[in-house]
């Protein structure tokens, strides 16, 4: 967090900016389950996107009357030092929080500060999730658009799977290839739908199946189901009551 006097948070504000920050986007419901078990995010929310100099404000475009709620140029600058992550939320952020968020399992997108901190020099790829619950391990992503060709998809993430099991100029320890060969680092293409994800799914493993490695298997498609927003996030809301 950049903040210095002038900027007089909470912790728990913060986290709640620095949550946002990671995603480009959230949402109340998921808020309330990361950092208000016992209690409603109202209050913090509330103060955060009011006054004269607002960190947060929300925007629509969802089904229904849904909003979500983004940093505003001084929140973005405030957390990051820049106002970057005040633009608008794409398809892929919003792929992005579902498959960390609202899938039923403990991910973190990471950050490319906290990469270089855990594991020295960055890898191929832009976006890192660590998966946190269940088997611990590390999925390299591709998050390809809505109108994106499913030849594309395949192409991709076998690209990226060449450049982890060729990657070198890393000083992870053990090497990204091992992180491959024991399942700790995987390439997965997240999509909307899981009609797509069983279409691409299963053409990516016939794509796949004459490539001689051991960690070849590793590599899939799985759906966030984000075309359902309104749904995971009632399931999320009800699961944390």
């Amino acid at each position: 967090m950049k903040s210095g006097k002038q900027h007089s948070l909470s912790a728990q504000q913060e986290q709640v900016l620095k949550h946002v920050a990671r995603y480009r986007l959230s949402f109340t419901e998921i808020i309330d389950h990361l950092f208000f078990r016992e209690r409603s995010s109202r209050k913090t929310l509330t103060a955060l996107c009011d006054g004269k100099s607002p960190y947060l404000q929300t925007v629509g475009g969802f089904q229904g009357r849904r909003k979500a709620y983004v940093l505003t140029k001084l929140g973005s600058k405030v957390v990051t030092g820049s106002v970057e992550r005040s633009k608008a939320p794409n398809d892929t952020n919003i792929n992005l929080l579902a498959f960390c968020c609202l899938s039923g399992k403990k991910r973190i997108r990471l950050e490319q500060s906290e990469i270089t901190e855990f594991f020295g020099e960055p890898i191929p790829g832009r976006h890192l999730v660590m998966q946190c619950s269940g088997s611990y391990c590390l999925h390299s992503v591709y998050v390809p658009g809505a109108s994106t060709k499913d030849l594309t998809i395949l192409s991709k993430v076998e690209e990226r799977f060449e450049e982890l099991a060729d990657c070198s100029a890393s000083s992870w320890t053990p090497e990204p290839t091992e992180w491959l060969n024991t399942g700790k680092l995987r390439v997965t293409a997240i999509v909307q739908t899981a009609e797509k994800s069983q279409r691409v799914g299963q053409a990516l493993q016939k794509r796949l199946s004459p490539i001689e490695h051991s960690a070849i298997h590793h590599c899939s498609v799985v759906a966030t189901n984000s075309n359902r927003l309104e749904e995971l996030l009632r399931g999320l809301r009800y699961s944390s009551n």
